[in-house]
């Protein structure tokens, strides 16, 4: 948006003001050899001069900042394999675990999941060197799980010394503060947007899950799935807003998912 401002001003510039992009032959024509020579301070740069200036500064910290993509015909296959899969399931299913289950209810097993999630939280932290959040992190599953019912309620919120509740850090994000770069863009089936960080980040974050123990493995399987739908019923229409809104789906989502990447990196 900022660079698409820039150039807007630039062309109004040029239409209001001609003489912005330097003197015409017109005004050299009518300029006289027999007329005395004033000396005449230099002017500053042209107003366009300075527009082209930046937006080559914006395209070249962009390009700086690229993540490459040499398998997107195959992570667009599996965008709309994905994209199907959220329309015909999992949307239906959050529509409908949404009509029977209040807010409260669903913010409450969203609590009992964050909970659960500890581990990866905890051990992420230690490895970032982050040890004043680990215990912060601590503090609030040992006082959660106590007095919050297993997590259900959040009492830690009530507390100070708890407040405010540190980032969430995965695997994906410590590879990142360890100065790993995403690597090429990926899609996952089923997971959606990743990078391969990111991607060897799922691995690891599926070992510090607890969930992932849980057997038989159906169940484990079951109570993830119904993490995501929980977390789903929240969000119903988000992702139609960035495909109503955008003429690339594909690149709007790419775009957004590494820009949020790098965002949580620097929390």
């Amino acid at each position: 948006m900022k660079t698409f401002i820039r150039i807007s001003l630039f062309f109004l510039v040029l239409a209001l003001f001609p003489g912005a992009a330097g003197p015409g032959p017109a005004l050299a024509d009518q300029t006289s050899s027999d007329a005395p020579r004033v000396q005449v301070a230099q002017p500053e740069p042209a107003l366009s001069d300075q527009l082209f200036e930046e937006l080559s500064d914006d395209y070249a910290v962009r390009e700086g900042q690229a993540v490459p993509d040499p398998l997107e015909p195959v992570n667009r296959f599996f965008f709309q394999v994905n994209d199907k899969l959220y329309f015909y399931l999992l949307k239906p299913v959050a529509q409908g675990y949404k009509a029977v289950l209040p807010p409260p209810f669903r913010e409450g097993i969203g609590n009992a999941f964050y909970n659960i999630g500890y581990p990866g939280r905890f051990v992420n932290n230690m490895l970032q060197a982050r040890f004043g959040r680990a215990l912060q992190e601590t503090g609030i599953f040992v006082i959660n799980t106590i007095f919050g019912f297993g997590g259900l309620l959040e009492p830690a919120e009530g507390i100070e010394a708890l407040r405010p509740v540190p980032a969430d850090k995965d695997t994906g994000l410590t590879l990142g503060t360890w100065g790993l770069d995403h690597g090429c863009y990926l899609v996952l089936p089923v997971l959606g947007p990743a990078s391969v960080r990111d991607g060897v980040g799922k691995v690891g974050d599926y070992f510090l899950n607890p969930l992932s123990y849980v057997q038989p493995d159906l169940l484990g399987t079951g109570l993830k799935t119904g993490e995501r739908v929980n977390s789903l019923s929240f969000r119903i229409g988000d992702y139609e807003d960035i495909k109503q809104g955008s003429m690339d789906p594909y690149t709007a989502v790419k775009d957004g998912y590494l820009q949020y990447r790098d965002a949580e990196l620097d929390k």
